[in-house]
């Protein structure tokens, strides 16, 4: 009867062990499952990423490209200004060009060179009714060549 009891007892401790053995495995396959999957989803989301990365690479040089030819036009736009402003050497040019005097004024001295049939330029019109100062008249004087 002993062995009976003892051999019960086994045949249910070997039950109830291959049950929780099966339990457990089924938890662990669950669980791998999920990691698995979620193993999946960040290898997606690397790859996603990646390619954003490198396109968003790819935009940036594009844009310091663009970004260097615009420096690089704006120079050269530049340099073609000061050739012109070191070629003028009419004062009125430079100062229509410069916007140093409204237009409505060197319209006015012209007027007055004109009624008055002297042999005066605009320029120095502009300078006999007082519309240029003699800063403004050093300072075009300097930049047209014509220091005195």
């Amino acid at each position: 009867m002993e062995l009976f009891i003892f051999l019960t007892l086994l045949l249910f401790i070997a039950i109830v062990d291959s049950l929780l053995i099966a339990y457990i495995n089924s938890k662990f396959n669950k669980n791998f499952a999920l990691l698995h999957k979620e193993k999946q989803e960040i290898e997606n989301n690397y790859k996603f990423l990646r390619r954003e990365i490198l396109e968003l690479q790819k935009q940036l040089k594009e844009q310091k490209k663009l970004l260097q030819e615009k420096k690089l036009a704006r120079e050269k736009q530049i340099q073609q200004q000061e050739e012109i402003e070191k070629n003028i050497t009419d004062p009125v040019t430079y100062i229509r060009q410069k916007k140093l005097v409204p237009e409505a004024e060197i319209k006015r001295a012209e007027e007055y060179v004109r009624k008055t049939a002297t042999n005066l330029s605009i320029f120095d019109a502009l300078l006999l009714l007082g519309i240029l100062d003699e800063e403004k008249l050093a300072f075009i004087k300097k930049h047209i060549g014509r220091e005195e």
